[in-house]
């Protein structure tokens, strides 16, 4: 692996672990970060995000007859509502039960 240096730290990536003593000679981070919000209602990145074919949702309603994504998506917005009176982030736990019959009303509108 070739050294490369990261020139708005100026700290080279050799391909190894730095020791502790090389850690202390960093400069410090003048910038703070915000994480941004991550989305966990709507197409989130942990199923693979809304752009990707391959999203979970989408590969289930592929594979599962009409009947079997019905009560999938039944099931789903039960568990959701279930467990939400139960969770810190109850609200984010309704929104995701509402997420899942928009998704099972716009699938059965589909079908008729």
């Amino acid at each position: 692996m070739t050294d490369k240096v990261l020139p708005e730290r100026e700290i080279t990536i050799t391909g190894r672990i730095p020791t502790q003593p090389e850690l202390q000679e960093l400069p410090p981070m003048t910038e703070q970060v915000e994480p941004a919000e991550k989305e966990m209602v709507n197409h989130p990145d942990h199923y693979g995000g809304e752009d990707n074919i391959y999203e979970t949702i989408k590969v289930i309603e592929a594979k599962a007859t009409p009947e079997e994504f019905i009560g999938f998506c039944k099931f789903t917005a039960v568990r959701y509502l279930d467990r939400g009176k139960h969770k810190e982030l109850e609200l984010q736990d309704y929104k995701k039960a509402q997420w899942y019959l928009n998704r099972l009303t716009t699938y059965m509108e589909k079908q008729s």
